[in-house]
């Protein structure tokens, strides 16, 4: 279904679902971003070519604020696809992160 899908993504589907649902979904344990990652990495370990794979991971990293991780599998499908757009966007997005630097706290 949509909403399995949107929760093996890590999106969000409170919109789509009541409360309560959403509630026992994540008390319940019965998605989480650490599983998702395993079966990507699986995934990715039986089709190392296959682009969209490090790109849903990617973004999975992305979301979860893992920098490194996110860029290195941008970066990998900007290796096997140099013209992947979406990939090559959120590499943009997470070297813009990498790079922000608060400069007034460094000159008072």
């Amino acid at each position: 279904t949509e909403v399995r899908g949107r929760i093996e993504r890590g999106e969000d589907v409170s919109q789509m679902l009541d409360a309560g649902v959403a509630e026992y979904i994540r008390r319940k344990g019965l998605w989480s971003p650490a599983a998702r990652k395993a079966a990507l990495t699986a995934q990715i370990a039986a089709e190392p070519e296959n682009t969209e794979l490090y790109t849903e991971r990617g973004k999975l990293h992305y979301r979860l604020n893992e920098w490194g991780a996110a860029l290195n599998d941008f970066n990998r499908v900007l290796q096997l696809d140099d013209s992947h757009a979406e990939a090559r966007q959120y590499a943009q997005m997470v070297q813009e992160i990498l790079e922000f630097r608060y400069k007034d706290i460094y000159n008072p």
